[in-house]
């Protein structure tokens, strides 16, 4: 079994933190996501609910091609950031100076106020993951893409490779990125193997 997942493209907001904001996307992120979008139409999509997934998701896709099989799922939102969530990094770093500055130290660790732990939002999201596989798996699905964002992406090579939490962010997820897996039913378990990281084409905006 084949599974994507796929980065939303840039979004028109300044937002440094982007977790529950729903921020609409700019028309370079449109382009990156066309660019991106497979080619074959996959048997199942799963996407993010919030706009900068869903409103691609929607235009892109025909229901004669997918029927039932589109399923907007709020386990795959990215994490929310509290108060920080929307706000440009100018302004968390002149409203929230010691926070910030504990969580630029250890941001696995650190608090953020009124947000999602860290903890919360890694269970939540290899739930889903592994929720998702098994699922596929017993429907007997040949493709599968899922439409999220940065934060679930990471989180998912990480299950997959075994990188610790600091090598997450040595691996460059950019807008309109989309990872391939194989997905193998054995009898010890699914096994994924991570096949291609492709990057969106580049428009002039943020890579």
């Amino acid at each position: 079994m084949r599974i994507e997942l796929l980065r939303h493209g840039e979004c028109a907001d300044n937002a440094w933190l982007r977790g529950r904001t729903d921020s609409a996307l700019s028309q370079t992120g449109w382009a990156q996501m066309q660019s991106a979008w497979p080619a074959s139409v996959p048997c199942r999509l799963i996407s993010s609910p919030l706009g900068r997934c869903a409103e691609f998701v929607r235009t892109q896709t025909r229901p004669v091609e997918f029927s039932e099989r589109i399923f907007f799922d709020p386990a795959w939102q990215e994490r929310d950031f509290g108060v920080w969530d929307g706000l440009s990094y100018e302004a968390v770093q002149t409203q929230f100076p010691e926070p910030l500055q504990a969580y630029l130290q250890d941001p696995f660790g650190s608090e953020i106020p009124g947000a999602e732990s860290y903890a919360a939002f890694k269970q939540r999201i290899l739930t889903a993951w592994q929720h998702t596989i098994q699922q596929a798996l017993a429907d007997k699905v040949d493709t599968l893409l899922i439409v999220t964002h940065g934060g679930p992406m990471r989180l998912v090579l990480q299950a997959v490779l075994g990188m610790d939490e600091a090598s997450l962010f040595q691996v460059h997820i950019g807008y309109g990125c989309r990872l391939r897996f194989e997905v193998t039913a054995t009898p010890q378990g699914p096994f994924c193997q991570l096949r291609e990281i492709v990057q969106a084409v580049h428009f002039g905006g943020q890579p």
